[in-house]
């Protein structure tokens, strides 16, 4: 079985698994269970229905049950609005649609089809959190199109990954790049140099952003057209913000609701509005709401009369609505011919305008947080790929078992760092950490090449204030225990004393920025609980170690959790989480966990070593 192959597999598994999983929160619970259990919402009023830009319903309703504490609601969440009226039994009883603000009892959604139905008017109203498969459909579909023979540029990129494939570089030059240290100019020397891939790496604080930033400058000064993809909106939003305040023509593709409220902007709906024409479509689209008013009007009488009566005015309707989209298409193709940068997730590379247009240069940010079926869906539209992101760092999450065994966690950014080290530049200075917090990172994963800047090398909250804490519970009985429903663990006696260190430690230092991880949502969650109790901590936020991924604080504090007699450290495992967690510390970095239980492990081992000669070790006896 070769890679395609093993991922086409992989994807239906990992498809499966979250089909699965939402399945069993919606249809083995009751709707009444559902609604407690904020997954579910009913009943919910419908309060107002307007036509918004690209000719998208937007629809407000209100409800007593979204003020759910349990309420898993956010913004680009894709919801179902249904009905519990009765219906002919061939007519559809509930429709998608994307959240775009909720704010206490109100939510708006704007829904996928442009037709409503009838019964939208008629009461007894739900709306269920739903399972997107968009994604997933996406991923086959650009699996399915690497067995088709593509362009010339897109068969050489097919050949690079999947075979063993020569790669080319035009000759270097020098460049005055001001700002930016000697690996950063490397790597952007090597972006514009490199005629098929160019790979930047980027460690904890290395300036990643900066210098990809700088590399899609240039390239779009040389007159490339570039395409600038990542895994997540949040990522997109920040590098989209950076491209446009270097002065270039940026447009940010995307479902509003997803983005980030200054990208706003940038998207193409804002772009748009500026165009000349733009008022027509307003004023047809003005106009198409008035009549639809006038035509529901009608909706209850059931003469003759009224019925042919609205039938008609909705038919100019729907004439005013299509020419209304007429006028739009056009001035959405001139906005993207002028762009010089366009930014996309991944997924959202698929967009009816991007269809026919061949990209110079395609640049994947996280590309090793993107699944690789992901990245294909974008890189056919480019006659180049750049990758940046670190494989030291947080991996995609794969849920299934059995597609994390096929190899769906290996990620496109991995295998070609590997096989092509020559299209690769690491970024070898960080600007985030006191030298002795980010040493362990760098003999670990980076081969002793990451280096502290002079400006960060003695970050320090004090001369007095050790740099590393690490506070031992081995020997204290602290043992873990597991949420019967959650299946996360959590460490009460653990957590305890920690909120304590903190809180003197805050009281020391009140200026400091303050960031506490776990590895388990549970712990997270009771750490929480306990900051509220005490109600003296401020500048603070609390995570898992996969929220806190691109963050940095003064103080960052670490709960392991883990303490059995076995050994056992599950999430811990993941050696890469942990260097995601302990490069987050600026100035200080404590950690507390039971050394017994975490020294089986060789990753471990190691780093118990290393803090027996830099940091202030303490057995947690002191604070019993």
């Amino acid at each position: 079985m070769n890679i395609i192959q093993k991922l086409q597999k992989a994807i239906l598994l990992e498809k499966q698994s979250e089909i699965e999983y939402f399945e069993n929160l919606i249809n083995q619970k009751s709707l009444q269970e559902r609604v407690n259990s904020g997954i579910s919402f009913y009943p919910i009023q419908l309060e107002e229905e307007k036509i918004g830009t690209s000719n998208q319903w937007i629809l407000e309703f209100q409800s007593e049950s979204f003020l759910n504490p349990k309420a898993k609601l956010q913004n680009g969440q894709v919801v179902s609005i249904f009905t519990l009226q009765e219906l002919p039994r061939k007519e559809q009883k509930s429709f998608k649609a994307v959240i775009l603000s909720f704010y206490k009892n109100t939510i708006k959604v704007m829904p996928y089809s442009s037709e409503l139905p009838d019964w939208i008017e008629g009461g007894k109203l739900g709306l269920d959190l739903y399972f997107d498969e968009t994604s997933y459909f996406l991923m086959e579909k650009a699996l399915e199109n690497l067995k088709q023979k593509g362009n010339p540029y897109f068969e050489k990129i097919k050949k690079i990954a999947f075979d063993k494939e020569e790669i080319h570089f035009s000759q270097a030059y020098e460049m005055q790049i001001p700002n930016l240290n000697t690996s950063q100019k490397e790597a952007v020397i090597k972006v514009m140099t490199s005629k098929e891939l160019a790979i930047v790496h980027g460690p904890p604080g290395t300036g990643k952003t900066t210098t990809l930033t700088e590399a899609i400058y240039y390239l779009a000064k040389n007159q490339n057209k570039i395409l600038v993809c990542a895994a997540s909106n949040t990522a997109t939003d920040l590098l989209a913000q950076k491209v446009s305040q270097k002065g270039l023509k940026v447009i940010r593709l995307g479902h509003p609701a997803r983005m980030e409220p200054e990208v706003w902007k940038l998207t193409l709906d804002s772009v748009c509005e500026q165009q000349p024409y733009f008022s027509q479509i307003q004023e047809l689209r003005k106009r198409a709401i008035q009549l639809k008013d006038e035509a529901l009007k009608f909706k209850r009488n059931y003469n003759f009369q009224d019925k042919l009566e609205r039938k008609e005015t909705l038919k100019e309707v729907r004439e005013l609505q299509n020419e209304a989209l007429e006028l739009e298409k056009n001035i959405v193709k001139n906005v993207l011919k002028e762009a010089q940068v366009i930014c996309c997730t991944l997924t959202g590379s698929d967009n009816e305008y991007l269809n026919k247009t061949v990209f110079d240069v395609l640049v994947i940010d996280e590309a090793a947080q993107a699944l690789e079926p992901a990245c294909w869906i974008a890189i056919p539209k480019a006659k180049k790929l750049v990758l940046a992101g670190d494989h030291h760092q947080l991996p995609p999450t794969v849920k299934s078992v059995e597609a994390e065994k096929m190899g769906l966690s290996i990620t496109l950014f991995e295998r070609l760092i590997e096989k092509y080290p020559q299209a690769s530049v690491m970024l070898n200075t960080q600007y985030r950490a006191n030298e002795i917090i980010m040493k362990f990172s760098s003999e670990i994963f980076y081969k002793n090449d990451l280096y502290a800047d002079e400006s960060v090398k003695n970050f320090s909250l004090s001369i007095d204030e050790p740099i590393i804490t690490f506070i031992d519970t081995a020997g204290c009985g602290f043992s873990e225990i597991q949420n019967p429903e959650t299946l996360s663990f959590y460490n009460p006696e653990e957590a305890n004393i920690l909120i304590s260190y903190i809180k003197k430690l805050s009281e020391k230092y009140p200026n400091a920025s303050i960031g506490m991880i776990s590895p388990y949502k549970q712990q997270v969650k009771l750490l929480e609980e306990l900051v509220l109790q005490e109600n003296t901590l401020k500048n603070y936020k609390i995570d898992t170690i996969d929220g806190f991924q691109g963050e940095e604080k003064d103080i960052i504090a670490i709960s392991l959790v883990r303490s059995n007699e076995e050994g056992e450290i599950g999430f811990l495992k993941d050696t890469r989480r942990m260097n995601v967690a302990i490069t987050r510390a600026r100035k200080k970095l404590i950690v507390i966990g039971d050394s017994a239980t975490i020294a089986n492990h060789p990753f471990y081992e190691k780093l118990l070593e290393f803090w027996s000669h830099y940091a202030d070790y303490q057995t947690a006896w002191t604070y019993l």
